[in-house]
């Protein structure tokens, strides 16, 4: 439940982790500060170059490591660019979730066919182009083309995702709506699974690098999530917020402090149709709890 940090180490051409080991949380206190926190060092990837970034035929900027949730396990995935070959790389997460002593490995996906289609690679990252949950991937290749790859990876059919993005402390009654997420918004969530609760933790914006590709909101594939996200708290600078109950598959839109002084944070909550399908039924089983309430 605490947020990692994950970077490109040039010299040794490895993956470096540092794990954010902090106090294990109880379920509503996920927001409790640990004055004893540490950073532990360990390598994920092993004889890796990623490519500089290539602006024009002149200038380049560092090489950017990035992320995405492929296949919705609740790992997160790795995206770079092949500095041999310029070619598109996917690193798949392989650690076991529920394994206490699993350790974090990632394993290359397979990209050839695609790689084959595309030409000089600048760029790419992940985005949920559709709001289906689905991490596609946008690419910038050396042409001046940009082209949208839909992801065929499949998660299992009981894959399902949350998605938040925290905005300004502009007013939510702003005409138009101010749409500017805020970097370093952090949103923590807790939700059961099969086996116990589960913990994540997720920062906005969160990719260090000139000129970022990236998207600024929060995703969390959930795998195998029983009902609903139990608990939901975002922090941000030093108001924290926390909500229960929120269905998955959505999406939620969050004004952090309305900016009328009043200290108040807004909502805006965005459900598929399937998720619409079960708010209606949750309404219905709940007036025919309070009609059989009554009538006892």
């Amino acid at each position: 439940g605490s947020a990692d940090l994950i970077f490109p180490d040039h010299a040794l051409k490895q993956f470096v982790m540092l794990n954010n080991v902090q106090k294990p949380r109880k379920y509503g206190a996920i927001c409790d500060l640990d004055p004893e926190w540490t950073l532990v060092r360990s390598v994920v990837l092993e004889d890796v170059t990623i490519a500089e970034t290539r602006i024009s035929s002149y200038f380049t900027v560092p090489a950017s490591l990035r992320s995405g949730d492929f296949n919705m396990d609740g790992a997160t995935d790795l995206i770079a660019i092949d500095g041999s070959t310029r070619e598109l790389r996917l690193w798949r997460n392989t650690i076991k979730v529920h394994d206490r002593n699993s350790t974090v490995r990632f394993e290359p996906y397979d990209l050839l066919d695609l790689n084959q289609e595309l030409g000089d690679v600048v760029a790419a990252a992940s985005f949920d182009t559709d709001d289906s949950g689905r991490q596609d991937l946008i690419v910038i290749e050396g042409e001046g083309r940009t082209q949208l790859v839909w992801n065929g990876i499949k998660g299992g059919s009981d894959a399902m995702f949350f998605k938040t993005t925290g905005l300004s402390n502009l007013s939510y009654f702003t005409k138009p709506k101010p749409f500017a997420p805020v970097p370093g918004n952090t949103v923590s969530i807790v939700y059961d699974d099969e086996y116990e609760h589960e913990f994540r933790s997720c920062s906005q914006c969160p990719q260090s690098s000139y000129l970022p590709l990236q998207r600024c909101n929060c995703f969390f594939g959930l795998r195998r999530v029983v009902n609903y996200v139990s608990q939901m708290s975002v922090g941000a600078a030093g108001l924290t917020r926390t909500w229960s109950g929120l269905m998955p598959n959505s999406m939620a839109l969050l004004w952090l402090d309305s900016g009328d002084g009043t200290g108040s944070w807004w909502m805006e909550y965005f459900l598929q149709r399937r998720g619409g399908q079960m708010l209606s039924i949750t309404i219905v089983l709940s007036v025919l709890l309070v009609i059989l309430g009554i009538v006892i």
